[in-house]
């Protein structure tokens, strides 16, 4: 595995937190997505609790890269 996507799905009940913005959504169709592609064993998708960053949008993160 080459890469680790970690989005957060914390909060689906608090308003202007990730999970409360449909972050499970999104991972989840990611991780779909990204299944189909030739490179879909490189790349590993999972919900992280809070990444600290939810006034920017639905956090995300890449390791070992450290791509937000």
């Amino acid at each position: 595995m080459k890469a680790h996507l970690f989005i957060c799905t914390n909060g689906k009940d608090m308003q202007g937190k990730c999970g409360h913005k449909n972050s499970e959504t999104l991972r989840k169709q990611l991780k779909e997505t990204c299944s189909k592609q030739p490179w879909a064993k490189e790349v590993r998708i999972n919900a992280a609790g809070c990444l600290g960053q939810c006034e920017n949008g639905i956090a995300a993160v890449l390791y070992p890269q450290g791509i937000w």
